[in-house]
């Protein structure tokens, strides 16, 4: 056995060991009681799916990086993209959501795009609107000097500006999969409450774009108090669906997204039992289209398939597909918008309950992080 070899059975064994542990812990440790009606709590599986400039802007001789590494995952050991999580998510019986970032068509071929598109939603899974406003660019043009950069900020851009570019956005993604999206996540959560009016006005009941962890950043400008960790009642009658963030322990520790690129299965399984037991309606996690991928180079070209985060989604899918009753994986299509819609008009919003993991969970990840870190697997 290679020393590389080695290493990964190794950090796999831990993973598999802490994630085995948490599991025996759990048990019975929820409360049913705090959950309305007996309900299960949703989770929303959803990944930004997006292509990347690739340091192409810096670099005249570069390429912005397709569709066909970013967001079909193609490596010199397959595929491991869209296609990979739709069959793990097959797999166990589930479905995820994928928000598709539309302007990059401006950028990259958009037949490839709308190939992507159409292919997600002809597997059974939902297609949902991502916008990154700063793809809305002639490249050449930016990198001979003759035009600005867009901004990467969506609240930056006036109402009517904003409120056009979602409706080209929503309609391109209807000509592309048949079904006009029914939510809606800006880029790097840059948005604000001038975006609930726009996607009032295109019918889009769901935002996604709230994370705690970017209010903190400065880069989500949602102005909440208290803040955010569960879906709210927004104005224009948008129902917010935030980011799951949790409250890491031990070293490095601090608030966190639920990112499957970021949290290990035991992590993300404290994080649900917590969440159940408080009462939350919904867990949402993020990954990205490229996140079950691994590489060094912004232009893919040492791409490998990542085997930890395919264990952590594996591990994390089948724990949700044994616990049915408690945990309900659904779409935005999926959830009961009038009725939390009546709910949360008649609710006063409480502070967040922010999830704390043991920390030795956090422990079994850095050490594995540690070891990925170096290259060395």
């Amino acid at each position: 056995m290679t020393s590389r070899s080695a290493l990964e059975s190794a950090a796999s064994w831990v993973q598999d060991r802490t994630r085995d542990a948490l599991l025996r812990a759990s048990g019975a440790g929820s409360s049913p009681g705090l959950r309305r009606a007996r309900e299960p709590l949703r989770f929303l599986f959803t990944i930004d799916t997006e292509i990347s400039m690739g340091g192409a802007l810096r670099d005249p001789s570069l390429s912005p990086v397709g569709p066909e590494q970013r967001i079909w995952g193609e490596t010199e050991q397959g595929r491991a993209g869209i296609d990979l999580f739709m069959d793990v998510f097959d797999e166990f019986g589930l479905r995820g959501v994928f928000f598709f970032e539309v302007c990059g068509r401006n950028v990259v071929d958009e037949a490839s795009l709308a190939e992507a598109a159409r292919h997600i939603h002809q597997r059974g899974h939902d297609v949902e609107l991502h916008v990154h406003p700063e793809f809305r660019m002639d490249i050449e043009k930016v990198r001979a000097g003759e035009a600005d950069k867009p901004s990467a900020f969506l609240f930056e851009y006036p109402w009517e500006a904003r409120l056009r570019l979602l409706r080209t956005t929503a309609e391109r993604i209807e000509a592309w999969t048949g079904r006009r999206p029914s939510a809606f996540r800006a880029g790097g959560f840059a948005s604000d409450e001038g975006t609930l009016a726009a996607l009032a006005a295109l019918g889009i009941p769901y935002d996604s774009s709230y994370s705690l962890w970017s209010v903190g950043l400065n880069t989500c400008r949602y102005r909440c108090d208290p803040p955010l960790n569960d879906v709210a009642l927004m104005d224009h009658g948008r129902v917010q669906v935030p980011i799951t963030c949790y409250q890491a322990a031990g070293p490095r520790g601090g608030l966190r997204q639920f990112d499957l690129a970021s949290l290990s299965a035991a992590e993300a399984i404290a994080v649900l039992e917590q969440l159940y037991a408080a009462g939350t309606r919904v867990c949402t996690s993020l990954t990205h289209s490229f996140r079950l991928v691994k590489t060094t180079d912004i232009q893919y070209g040492d791409a490998r398939p990542d085997g930890f985060n395919i264990r952590r989604l594996h591990a994390l899918c089948r724990f949700l597909a044994e616990n049915p009753d408690r945990f309900q994986v659904s779409t935005y299509r999926d959830l009961p918008l009038e009725q939390w819609q009546r709910e949360l008009a008649n609710e006063r919003r409480s502070q967040p309950f922010l999830p704390t993991p043991p920390t030795w969970t956090s422990l079994a990840r850095l050490a594995v992080q540690a070891i990925k870190d170096r290259g060395v697997i």
